[in-house]
């Protein structure tokens, strides 16, 4: 038994589809959607995003976003999302090294929540990339 899963970003949808199980982190916790799962709206926090379609398990780096989850389908809008293998790793080192500095040089120029939520980006991409 499935379950339809879209996952949009402001970039169009990540992803549409069918899938088995979703494995998710809201901002209360991990939570898995498998199918007929009761509807729920929750937050999701950023943090790697897992679903398993035709026995294959995909891994994604998700930046925070919201999910519905109806009957019909799992909608997902979030932030960002990007596949464990599509992450330049190069790249989210150098934005943990940007976002570090920024928090260690504070000044009244630099908005430190969003310092931090660049930090915190770049470490779930690290981190779900060594996944």
């Amino acid at each position: 038994m499935s379950f339809k899963l879209k996952v949009i970003t402001p970039y169009g949808v990540f992803y549409e589809g069918d899938i088995d199980s979703l494995n998710v982190c809201t901002k209360q916790g991990y939570l898995t959607i498998l199918p007929n799962h009761i509807p729920l709206v929750a937050p999701l926090a950023i943090d790697s995003m897992s679903y398993k379609a035709n026995k294959e398990t995909r891994v994604c780096a998700l930046a925070g976003g919201i999910m519905y989850v109806s009957s019909e389908e799992t909608k997902i809008i979030a932030n960002a999302c990007e596949y464990k293998e599509d992450i330049d790793i190069n790249r989210a080192l150098e934005a943990k090294k940007r976002a570090e500095q920024r928090l260690e040089h504070k000044t009244t120029n630099i908005n430190v929540t969003r310092a931090e939520a660049a930090l915190k980006r770049a470490l779930n991409r690290i981190e779900t990339f060594n996944k």
